[in-house]
């Protein structure tokens, strides 16, 4: 248990008498009174000089404080701050997560895309809770270069989880720990493939408040159980609606850690992650059991939920996300074609023919790219890395109003006064409706240069409310027959034997019948009729 001075510093409200306690429990239920600047201002705490998740468990904990004391910690970077620190490390980082509880994906999606886009380096996995989606809804909410999978309510609005996955990264749903239950948990695991290595597991859960924590903690024993048993790396984000500062005072909070704890999941995010004029709470977080590898985790100073982004990027992990953020061109220059056209007409193509035609077909393709690629080899084009999800609506100015907001927010989270909070909200409210313009005009031109074209302009209304069709990843594996086929050859012959025997094998079910087809017809009409026409 901790000393006196450990709980203080771990409590934010120790400096309130009762009064001012009822007072703020008062205002989590029913919203703020009379938030006059003299109340506002005496405030004794402040959010981002609250002490660090890991720095308590270091001092607290023990006999586990040497271990404890080497849990990374985080600390708070707007966009710009994120890019100074990742720019530098971009060769070095090639996994990155991130999670957001966006209450209400569909109205925070353009906010969302404003802030993805000001970074410089993509993230691998973006983790969503309370998404708020239902089934009309959760295909309007997609992200280029990113697949989604999602996991809403049926049965009652709110809560919901959902994954974006970058294109590149080749991944299967584990079904095992897909749960859907309003009142206990909600989640979403994935399992991403790793060439020559074990693959990892990534997940989203949601946890509702002020619900039975001990039904959560079973469910969520079951998952750290399932996931952990082949000791892959694994990496559970999510809204858990627990307090981490608040362990040693709250008796779930504890057994939340213990639990985690017991399975070597360990913390990435050590500042509160909802802050309140009354209060902050670290409810956010990313759990992993790979520390060794982690490079720098952070809360994210974005407005646009009422719960900070949180992110953790790694290094050393061998994804299928070869050349990120790396664009490449050929140069079919004069010389070039004279140098492809003079190659092709030199070469024997008659001494590859092969009586089998795959043999054949195969001898050709790889003459044909061998010589291709000789002649216009690709050649990445050297600039900075970049980002090319911005929205095309959004100006220089713009991008320099959003830094300048940016900067407001920080500093309004810093000093939270009445004056920094009236000069932010105004300067936010303005630009808001300044986007919202842009976007409206940028649309307009689009829609006025193609009213002529019609499927240009369903292309574009799908565009507008984000209607996309995602091509789902193709999987790496196949089950047949009780087992599962992972060579591509074995696969394609597979799929053309169950194409090829459809009709044998249907036909194989039709029993054969003596009678003729008259038999099966009845109250046949022996009368006859016919048509005549008339004038």
């Amino acid at each position: 248990m901790a000393d006196e001075s450990h709980l203080e510093s771990l409590f934010p409200f120790n400096h309130l008498d009762d009064s001012s306690f009822n007072l703020a429990l008062y205002e989590i239920s029913h919203g703020p009174l009379n938030f006059n600047s003299s109340r506002l201002e005496t405030l004794l705490f402040n959010p981002i000089e609250q002490p660090e998740l890991s720095n308590s468990l270091s001092s607290c904990l023990n006999p586990d404080s040497n271990f404890i004391a080497g849990v990374p910690s985080s600390s708070y970077l707007a966009e710009d701050d994120i890019n100074s620190r990742v720019v530098p490390l971009s060769n070095k980082i090639n996994f990155s997560i991130m999670h957001l509880n966006a209450r209400s994906l569909l109205k925070n999606l353009d906010q969302l895309n404003l802030m993805l886009g000001r970074l410089k380096k993509s993230f691998s996995v973006i983790g969503i809770s309370e998404t708020w989606l239902t089934d009309c809804t959760a295909e309007l909410v997609n992200i280029t270069g990113y697949s989604f999978i999602s996991n809403h309510r049926k049965s009652k609005t709110g809560g919901g989880v959902g994954i974006y996955l970058h294109n590149d990264l080749q991944y299967k749903l584990l079904n095992e720990c897909k749960l859907s239950d309003p009142e206990v948990i909600e989640s979403l695991f994935v399992e991403i493939t790793v060439p020559h290595g074990k693959n990892i597991i990534v997940g989203c859960v949601y946890r509702p408040p002020n619900q039975n924590t001990a039904l959560f903690l079973d469910k969520l024993n079951d998952i750290l159980s399932f996931i952990s048993k082949d000791n892959k790396q694994c990496y559970v984000m999510g809204d858990f609606n627990l307090d981490l500062l608040q362990y040693n005072h709250h008796t779930p909070t504890q057994e939340f850690i213990d639990a985690l704890f017991s399975f070597a999941f360990f913390p990435l995010i050590s500042n509160p992650t909802r802050l309140t004029s009354y209060s902050a709470t670290l409810i956010d977080n990313i759990f992993t059991n790979n520390l060794s590898q982690n490079v720098l985790n952070g809360v994210v100073l974005n407005d646009l939920s009422d719960h900070l982004p949180v992110f953790s990027y790694f290094s050393g992990l061998t994804l299928t996300r070869v050349g990120e953020n790396k664009a490449f061109t050929r140069k079919f220059t004069d010389e070039n074609l004279h140098k492809f056209n003079e190659n092709v007409s030199n070469t024997n193509w008659s001494s590859l023919l092969d009586e089998d035609p795959n043999i054949a077909y195969n001898n050709f393709i790889d003459e044909y790219s061998r010589i291709y690629n000789a002649c216009f080899p690709l050649k990445a084009i050297k600039g900075k890395l970049r980002n090319n999800r911005s929205s095309p609506w959004i100006s220089p100015g713009l991008l320099k109003s959003i830094s300048k907001k940016s900067r407001l927010y920080k500093k309004f989270i810093r000093s939270p006064s009445l004056s920094n909070e009236r000069i932010y909200k105004t300067y936010k409210n303005k630009l808001n409706h300044l986007i919202r313009l842009a976007k409206r005009k940028y649309y307009d031109t689009r829609f006025e240069s193609a009213k002529h074209d019609l499927r240009t302009t369903w292309k574009l209304l799908n565009e507008v409310i984000n209607k996309r069709k995602c091509r789902a990843p193709f999987p790496s594996s196949f089950e047949s027959e009780g087992k599962t086929i992972t060579d591509p050859e074995e696969i394609a012959d597979k799929f053309c034997k169950y194409f090829t025997n459809i009709g044998p094998n249907l036909a194989g079910t039709i029993r054969d019948v003596n009678s003729s087809a008259s038999s099966f017809i009845s109250d046949v009409n022996s009368s006859k009729f016919a048509v005549r026409a008339q004038n």
